[in-house]
């Protein structure tokens, strides 16, 4: 395929292809079988469908090589269209399409669009690819329970997951940066790190911060306040729970009522369980009139937050029910608006590189004019927008534009990452909000001694603890750089006669404010090494008669080295020069 083609066939196409030859498969080997929905997903696709009996994981073997038999048939997709009344007709035995059509013709469509492929007939809009080969890199990789419509009170349909690409060279390197990705699973690295649990005694999506963990979490917290401080950032406290009229003049309810808590009724109020922080700090905003001289205020709160997420979509610390966010909001004048989104972006950098990463790209979250989440103001938006793409432009960065992907009330810069596997995540925003000034009314005593409407910038330089933490475990397979290590030594007397000295080299490094651990008498020094390694320890010192006679130690890293009767001090100093 040449590459000028290879640009013009989408991958889009090319997996949403896959997804139908899928189903057709599933037909063909569970005839009864009734389809739901095939898209399209970040790394493949998956298809929804009920069949009579169920399909198992060793199944999915046989449904991939009947696939596979489809796609070299080179089968054409063609496109044709049917009214609504036609289209209950062909499919009168498919229920779940037949509520697909009837919720378009409440819509008012009067025709929909259908997809052949050899046998196979399947109401889609597109697109797809012309011929089944010019799919290529297929495999079938999972599958999974789902609920149709993701509503837990809608049938239990199977999910299958699949994916495809341009190339079988594509598929293959996807494959193994697969099995090295369950190689560093956050999940699993905890498991053996003791960093977090997710016991169902507490409650699905509910994390603990186990020692290991929390530590890292105070870590990151403390390196983020300090960062802020230096930035002029005032750190407030607000509560998890609000009235939920504050809510409803932010727009969160009921723009967020489906992935909100159920309303807590206490006397005469309602509450809820907080969704975003940005109304609590609006009330700290709003306690007291301000000036010009005020301004820009910036809160910043370590706030947690509440989402209902369905159980099937939770995963690990990355989608979980509690989470807290870095949240700052910056209540500024419209002149100084482009400088302050400015020292946002330096900030997110900043930190990005002290933890050891760099950001990979930027993405430009606009709003969709046709979609009906987004407030209702061109005009604003129109302001909003062309802010942020000014500071981008002015940083001179590469950034792409994603429509539909801002907040309800406002856009938003995403800063992104890639990890040591080359997978991108979004770790840090900066919004712009017009929207919320005016809900609340919010003002400030402008020089001229007149009333002027603030504008409110959100910031999240990590976004959720939760998401970070399981960003920076996959991205580290759990070897966390030194400063941000749970346990930084581990000390490792090689019989217990040397304990006290042990204990002696341990207050020491305590005093300097390091992380340390002595290993238990009960383990040989093999052993200890050997759990310490595992455990992702940076430094393992050991001591034995040699090191105490003369008062010195031998340091072995996680990597290996080997240094052998030093100074502990000249140790220390030789690290942090390097």
């Amino acid at each position: 395929m040449s590459d000028q083609y290879k640009n013009k066939l989408t991958i889009h196409q090319i997996r949403h292809s896959a997804a139908h030859l899928t189903a057709a498969a599933v037909l063909r080997l569970y005839p009864e079988t009734k389809l739901a929905i095939g898209p399209t997903i970040d790394e493949g696709f998956y298809y929804d469908l009920l069949t009579k009996e169920p399909i198992k994981e060793a199944d999915i073997e046989i449904i991939e090589k009947e696939a596979q038999k489809l796609i070299g048939q080179n089968i054409d997709f063609v496109r044709s269209e049917a009214n609504i009344e036609t289209a209950k007709k062909l499919l009168s035995d498919q229920p779940f399409k037949l509520e697909i059509v009837d919720e378009l013709a409440e819509k008012g469509k009067t025709s929909v669009s259908f997809y052949t492929s050899g046998d196979f007939v399947d109401l889609c809009e597109g697109p797809h690819v012309d011929n089944s080969s010019q799919i290529k890199g297929f495999k079938l990789l999972s599958i999974a329970g789902a609920y149709w419509r993701g509503d837990e009170k809608n049938q239990m349909l199977t999910r299958i997951y699949g994916t495809a690409f341009h190339t079988d060279k594509e598929l293959e390197d996807y494959l193994e940066l697969k099995e090295q990705a369950k190689l560093r699973d956050h999940r699993v690295i905890s498991q053996k790190l003791e960093l977090f649990d997710l016991t169902t005694d507490i409650g699905l999506g509910l994390p603990i911060w186990l020692p290991n963990g929390a530590t890292v979490r105070r870590l990151l917290d403390n390196l983020v306040f300090d960062l802020e401080v230096k930035n002029g950032y005032q750190h407030v406290y607000t509560p998890t729970l609000g009235n939920i009229d504050l809510y409803k003049t932010s727009g969160h309810y009921p723009h967020y009522a489906d992935t909100m808590f159920p309303e807590i009724k206490v006397e005469k109020e309602t509450y809820l369980l907080r969704p975003m922080n940005c109304p609590s700090h609006i009330a700290v905003y709003n306690h007291k009139p301000r000036s010009y001289r005020d301004l820009p205020l910036k809160l910043s709160e370590a706030g947690q937050v509440h989402r209902y997420e369905k159980s099937g979509e939770l995963t690990g610390l990355s989608r979980v029910r509690e989470f807290t966010i870095n949240d700052s909001h910056i209540f500024t004048s419209e002149d100084t608006l482009k400088l302050e989104i400015q020292k946002t972006l330096d900030q997110i950098i900043q930190f990005l590189e002290i933890v050891g990463l760099t950001p990979d790209s930027f993405e430009l979250a606009l709003h969709d004019k046709n979609d009906k989440k987004y407030i209702k103001d061109e005009e604003m938006w129109e302001k909003a927008e062309n802010v942020l793409r000014e500071v981008l432009q002015e940083r001179n960065v590469k950034f792409r534009e994603e429509v539909g992907g801002a907040a309800f009330y406002g856009p938003k810069i995403d800063v992104f990452a890639k990890d040591v596997l080359g997978r991108e995540f979004a770790i840090s925003t900066s919004q712009v909000d017009y929207h919320m000034p005016k809900a609340f009314d919010l003002n400030f005593i402008n020089s001229q001694g007149q009333k002027e409407r603030p504008v409110i910038i959100h910031r999240a330089i990590i976004g959720s603890f939760e998401r970070f933490f399981a960003f920076l475990i996959e991205h580290y397979a759990g070897a966390f750089p030194f400063f941000l290590s749970p346990i930084q030594f581990q000390i490792i007397p090689i019989s217990e006669k040397f304990s006290s000295y042990a204990d002696e080299v341990a207050r020491t490094l305590s005093e300097q404010h390091y992380r340390v651990n002595i290993a238990t008498s009960d383990q040989t020094m093999g052993e200890s090494i050997r759990n310490a390694t595992e455990s992702k320890i940076p430094f393992m010192i050991i001591l034995g008669q040699k090191e105490e006679e003369a008062r010195l130690v031998s340091v072995r890293s996680r990597e290996g080295a080997q240094s052998n009767l030093v100074k502990l001090d000249v140790f220390l100093e030789t690290l942090f020069n390097k």
